[in-house]
């Protein structure tokens, strides 16, 4: 029993079953406050960050797609050969056609390698290859595309005697269309693909072979 009264107790102990004190109590709950609150306005920053980008992405930055501007259409080389008795032609036709595309987007635009056709009576009788390139934002580029119509585009197709009508008639009537594809980087990582397009319908006078009429849309 004497050895039992005589153990003595380690003080140590005392300290584990001390509370914290109130000033520990307030600075923890400071603490928690406070990361609440920055973690409630980094929260509020980003969903604001992403506010702002959607509706950038849907009024400054969205997408429109490039228009072309027909500026003039030459006929830069004419070899006719028609010979009535026969029914027999020979006829080949250059056509120089110059346009601007213009890019309305607050992007560069670059564009691959676009075509022009050429139509005579609904029927596709050549095209003609535009080069690719980059036009910068609101931006505005000049095309040259030249193509060459033989009387072979006209045979394939049994539009040989409507060709003879259109001749003897004083006019021939051409439709073209012209189709750019390419791409838009917006934000600098939203990558968006666009085409410009263009028709136009062209009236070329004969004899002297030179552009009566021309109505372009884009």
């Amino acid at each position: 029993m004497d050895a039992e009264k005589g153990i003595t107790e380690d003080p140590s102990s005392r300290l584990n079953t001390i509370s914290p004190s109130p000033e520990a109590k307030r600075k923890s709950l400071m603490c928690r406050r406070q990361y609440l609150m920055f973690s409630l306005c980094c929260a509020s920053l980003v969903i604001t960050i992403a506010i702002v980008i959607i509706i950038l992405a849907f009024t400054v930055f969205k997408k429109k797609d490039p228009t072309i501007t027909v500026n003039d259409i030459t006929i830069t080389g004419v070899s006719p050969d028609i010979d009535l008795p026969s029914l027999s032609i020979d006829f080949n036709i250059t056509l120089s056609v110059n346009s601007t595309v213009y890019n309305p987007n607050r992007a560069s635009f670059k564009h691959y390698p676009g075509t022009v056709d050429i139509f005579y009576r609904e029927a596709d009788i050549g095209y003609v290859i535009v080069e690719e390139g980059t036009i910068p934002e609101r931006g505005s580029e000049e095309v040259m595309s030249n193509v060459t119509l033989t009387v072979d585009s006209f045979g394939q197709m049994n539009l040989t005697e409507y060709l003879i009508r259109d001749l003897l008639g004083g006019e021939i009537k051409f439709d073209t269309t012209a189709r750019i594809p390419g791409k838009v980087t917006i934000l600098g990582f939203v990558k968006v693909n666009i085409v410009a397009k263009s028709v136009c319908h062209i009236v070329v006078g004969i004899p002297t072979f030179e552009v009566k009429e021309q109505k372009c849309s884009s």
